[in-house]
C-alpha cells in the first residue's frame, strides 16, 4: 500500500516535474517538499504547516488533497473501501488501535511544556508586580516643637536629626550606585549575521545566565516554534496584538525561533529588540538561529 510520500512522488515524476520546479510552484522549501516525499513529517514546522504542504503539493501534482490529508491525519493509513474493512483481521486492527494509542501518548510532552511555559510566565508577571510596588519614604517632620522646649529647639541645630539625614542620604546614593552597576552588569549585546534564504543567523551575549525571548504580534496571527539544544521549547499560535514571552533553560547554547508569520511580528530577547529584517526581504516564514553566551559577572 503506497504511502502519501510515495503516492506524491509517483504523480510529480509521472508529470515530469522536478523538486526544483515545484518548490517554484508552491513557494515551499525544497528541503520541505522532499520530506513530504520520505514521510519524514516531524522535521516540518508543526502539524498545522505539514497539511498545508501536502495540500499544496497535491494541488500542484493533480491529487486529491482531501484524501491525502485523512491519510495523514489517520497516521499514514490508507482508508480501506467498504468492502475491504469487513475483511480486516483482528490483528491489523489491533495494531491500528496501538497506533493512535503512541500518537496520543506523543502529545503529552508538548502539553505538559505549554503548562510549564504557563507558570513561567505567570510568575514572571508576579514578580514584576511585586518589584514595581513604589517605596514609601518617611520623611522627618520639620514642624515637630518639643513642648518646654521652644527656645533650645530654635537656637541650637539637632544633632541627632542632622545624622540621620546624613545616613538616609548615604544610604539613597549607595542604593543608586548599586542598581546603576546592576543595570550595567546585565547588558545584553545582539549582533545580526548572515541571512541566507529563510535562515538568518544571531549572536546573544548576555550576563545573565537564563535569556528571555518575548515575541509580540503585531498584526494578524502568527505560529511560532522554539527549540533550545534541540529540545522544544513553546510551540503555539500567538493571537493578533497578543504576546509570549518564553524562558529559556539555563546557559542554553542554541536556540532556534520558527516565525510563521514573520512579517506581523516583533522579537525581543532579554528586553531588546531584535531587528531581524535589516535587508527588508518580504519573507513571511523565517528561522532565527540564537548563538548564545553568557559573560561572567566576576570577571568583568
Amino acid at each position: 500500500m503506497e504511502t502519501i510520500g510515495e503516492r506524491l512522488r509517483k504523480a510529480r515524476l509521472s508529470k515530469g516535474i522536478t523538486i526544483e520546479d515545484l518548490q517554484k510552484m508552491t513557494k515551499i522549501q525544497a528541503r520541505y517538499l522532499s520530506a513530504v516525499e520520505d514521510n519524514q513529517f516531524e522535521l516540518l514546522p508543526g502539524t498545522y504547516y505539514a497539511r498545508n504542504f501536502i495540500r499544496q503539493y497535491a494541488q500542484a501534482v493533480g491529487l486529491d488533497d482531501e484524501e491525502l490529508i485523512k491519510l495523514y491525519e489517520n497516521g499514514g493509513e490508507a482508508i480501506n473501501p467498504v468492502g475491504e474493512s469487513a475483511g480486516a483481521s483482528r490483528t491489523e486492527l489491533n495494531r491500528r488501535k496501538h497506533r493512535t494509542s503512541n500518537i496520543s501518548k506523543d502529545r503529552w510532552p508538548m502539553i505538559l511544556l505549554s503548562l510549564a511555559s504557563l507558570l513561567i510566565i505567570a510568575t514572571v508577571f508576579w514578580l514584576t508586580l511585586r518589584q514595581s510596588n513604589p517605596k514609601q519614604v518617611i520623611k522627618p517632620n520639620d514642624n515637630v516643637v518639643v513642648e518646654g522646649s521652644f527656645e533650645e529647639s530654635t537656637d541650637k541645630p539637632d544633632k541627632n536629626k542632622e545624622t540621620a539625614n546624613s545616613e538616609s542620604k548615604e544610604a539613597t546614593r549607595e542604593e543608586e550606585s548599586s542598581e546603576s552597576k546592576e543595570k550595567e552588569e546585565l547588558k545584553t549585546t545582539i549582533d545580526i549575521g548572515e541571512e541566507i534564504g529563510r535562515d538568518t543567523e544571531i549572536a546573544v551575549k548576555s550576563s545573565e545566565k537564563q535569556a528571555t525571548v518575548k515575541i509580540k504580534s503585531t498584526g494578524g496571527r502568527c505560529w511560532i516554534g522554539i527549540t533550545a539544544d534541540g529540545q522544544s521549547a513553546y510551540n503555539a499560535t500567538v493571537e493578533a496584538n497578543q504576546e509570549a514571552e518564553v524562558k529559556l533553560d539555563e546557559n542554553v547554547k542554541n536556540a532556534v525561533i520558527t516565525l510563521g508569520a514573520a512579517n506581523a511580528v516583533e522579537l525581543f530577547v532579554n528586553g531588546e529588540k531584535v531587528d531581524f529584517n535589516k535587508t527588508g526581504t518580504n519573507l513571511d516564514m523565517r528561522n532565527l538561529n540564537l548563538a548564545l553566551s553568557y559573560l561572567d559577572k566576576e570577571n568583568d
